[in-house]
């Protein structure tokens, strides 16, 4: 399916993305976002360890999207499985 024509689908950098991956915009903060919820990491959990968490989460939203087509063949690059999707017959009550 392609990824416009899904419902649910959420497009890669956008503000849905962000918030999907537990980010907030943050003007003051030098990446431009900030964790959503800090305390999802435990009262252990460093500043800079939460530093580097959303150092790579901004760094996969703005990463960009994964290559497309996917490879078939799972010895070569951008290799998926691919997903199941139910028999239509099946899943009629």
């Amino acid at each position: 399916m392609e990824p416009g024509k899904n419902l649910d689908y959420v497009a890669h950098g956008s503000p849905q993305h962000a918030a999907l991956i537990g980010l907030l915009v943050d003007k003051n903060h030098s990446t431009g976002y900030r964790l959503a919820d800090m305390t999802a990491y435990g009262p252990q959990a460093s500043p800079a360890y939460l530093e580097e968490v959303l150092r790579q989460k901004v760094a996969v939203l703005q990463g960009g999207a994964p290559a497309l087509p996917q490879s078939k063949d799972p010895r070569k690059p951008n290799y998926a499985p691919p997903l199941w999707v139910p028999d239509p017959e099946v899943m009629q009550p």
